[in-house]
């Protein structure tokens, strides 16, 4: 399932133009250089907010308003973005990098459910194949959907419950990779999520450990690669009970938490090379697995629930002399909900078994802002 103020990132840049060295590298053998990349791309969603078979029907039929925040269940979407990337290369195969990023997604008819996002990269190559990368992502916004609110207050019986949905989502991840001769890479990443709903739903609170291998055979035919990976994720959320304001009774709240597997299979390969031009295609499949943790029978929409989830991907990608690059992308995903207990697909506006396809193509621009000479100072060298 996907989620969906650069004074931060000068910030950020400023502080890396002002990184120690650590004693145990050599000195620089390069001057630094600050990268700008930017892009925009236009795609297409058929199933914006995970909605089931069930809950589209009710959607369309237009009887349960209340329910639904959206103007249509697909929409174009544009994503434009912007990076910058401050890089020393260093003796040897020793190079550091911070990379920060901004990018957003607009919709054309479900401004409801736009949102943006920051992020920050640091890179450093230790030398023998070595690298180590530390990474924080910030979604300061994001719309989920109509959910219902058991303990919502209404001042006529009949009244809807159903109440937006939105939460903070902020991601640190740390990645260590070793190559391993003339066979590949492997890598081992761990990352935390932290999920803030707002106060309507604060029960879905929630922390995520995700701790990944992976292995990348990088030397085949075409500049081609191949990636295995396999992972397992963990989600505890506040869940808990409250007490009712009105009849003073203790409810129990959702319990989001799961546990489960994810693997990645993918494979690149190069098409085509010529004067200046380069052609690139990616392949991948994903399989996930939740098994929610929830022990409360009344909460009947996770209690013993389990999903399967099932996704392929494709990329094509055109390299144009130095900076330009086209992209067109495609991605369906299927996900199936086996609930413990029998319940309408359309209850409590839940994410259940889903289907989504999305499309885009993007064009994005990338080079060097500014460059300095091997003694750190400016510089017009190529």
């Amino acid at each position: 399932m996907r989620l969906r103020g650069f004074t931060a990132a000068a910030i950020l840049v400023a502080g890396a133009l002002t990184l120690q060295v650590p004693a145990g590298l050599a000195a620089p053998a390069y001057g630094p250089r600050l990268i700008l990349a930017t892009g925009i791309g236009a795609g297409y969603d058929s199933n914006l907010l995970q909605y089931s078979d069930e809950q589209l029907q009710l959607f369309e039929s237009g009887t349960r308003p209340d329910e639904f925040s959206i103007q249509t269940r697909d929409d174009a979407v544009w994503t434009p973005f912007l990076a910058l990337t401050l890089e020393q290369r260093r003796s040897g195969s020793r190079r550091r990098s911070l990379r920060l990023r901004g990018d957003g997604d607009f919709h054309a008819k479900n401004s409801t459910a736009d949102y943006h996002s920051v992020g920050a990269v640091w890179r450093e190559g230790l030398g023998g194949g070595r690298r180590l990368q530390l990474s924080y992502y910030l979604l300061p916004n994001y719309y989920l959907r109509q959910l219902f609110d058991a303990n919502a207050i209404v001042p006529y019986r009949g009244l809807s419950k159903y109440r937006r949905a939105e939460l903070r989502l902020q991601i640190a991840g740390a990645n260590w990779s070793q190559r391993l001769g003339h066979s590949g890479v492997l890598s081992g990443d761990y990352r935390f999520e932290h999920r803030r709903y707002n106060p309507a739903f604060d029960e879905r609170t929630s922390g995520t450990s995700q701790a990944v291998g992976q292995f990348v055979f990088d030397r085949l035919p075409h500049h081609g690669n191949v990636l295995v990976n396999a992972g397992y994720r963990t989600c505890n959320a506040r869940a808990g009970d409250t007490i009712d304001p009105a009849s003073g009774s203790r409810v129990l709240n959702a319990d989001v938490g799961y546990h489960g597997l994810v693997t990645r299979l993918a494979g690149s390969t190069e098409l085509a090379r010529r004067r200046g031009l380069q052609l690139n295609a990616t392949i991948a499949y994903e399989l996930e697995t939740r098994d929610f943790t929830s022990a409360v029978p009344t909460d009947r929409y996770h209690y013993r629930r389990k999903d399967l989830l099932n996704a392929g991907e494709a990329e094509v990608r055109l390299g144009l002399r130095r900076h330009w690059t086209i992209r067109g992308t495609g991605r369906t995903e299927f996900n199936r909900a086996k609930l413990g207990v029998a319940l309408p697909a359309t209850s409590s506006g839940d994410a259940g078994s889903y289907r989504e396809s999305q499309a885009a193509l993007a064009i994005e621009w990338s080079g060097n802002l500014w460059r300095g000479d091997r003694a750190g100072n400016s510089g017009d060298e190529p």
